[in-house]
């Protein structure tokens, strides 16, 4: 794992941000399974506001908006960190979700709030640049985030059943 608070490795990460959220949302498959989500409420909003965000973001391309939004928290987060491996394959990247796990619940014990920023690793020439940021060579970054302190959360995002999600 790599964390840093150098403010040109931030700068350098923010561009990517820029151009992964411009890329994503170009792509209308992209924003019609984002929609699709949005309307099923996984992220808290009432049905209505849920309704509606769904057709925005299924219609409009909202990129530079998006863009705006991440790269303001992101330039507000004092730390980046990139969890890599040395092998690029499932097992890895499973062992790589694990540790990310870990983190979080050390970091909730702390009192530090973690959000990922996984459209930088979801592009391929994106995930490349964010490889040459990191400063070990022949690493795969497989899960990227950033650390801070946050207010707190005022009610927590309600869950789906289980037997909704598993398959």
């Amino acid at each position: 794992m790599h964390m840093t608070d150098d403010l040109e490795t931030k700068r350098k990460v923010y561009e990517l941000i820029i151009r992964g959220d411009a890329t994503q949302f170009s792509d209308p498959a992209f924003r019609e399974e984002l929609g699709y989500w949005i309307g099923q409420g996984v992220f808290g909003a009432p049905w209505l506001i849920a309704k509606i965000e769904q057709l925005a973001v299924t219609y409009m391309n909202m990129s530079k908006g998006q863009a705006k939004k991440d790269s303001e928290v992101l330039m507000s987060a004092p730390i980046l960190a990139a969890i890599s491996s040395e092998v690029n394959d499932r097992e890895s990247q499973v062992k790589v979700g694990q540790v990310f796990e870990r983190v979080c619940l050390a970091a909730t014990i702390l009192g530090i709030c973690v959000q990922p920023m996984s459209q930088i690793l979801e592009i391929p020439e994106l995930k490349t640049e964010v490889g040459k940021l990191i400063p070990k060579s022949d690493v795969f970054p497989q899960h990227t985030f950033r650390l801070g302190y946050a207010e707190p959360e005022k009610e927590h995002t309600p869950r789906r059943p289980l037997e909704e999600v598993l398959v």
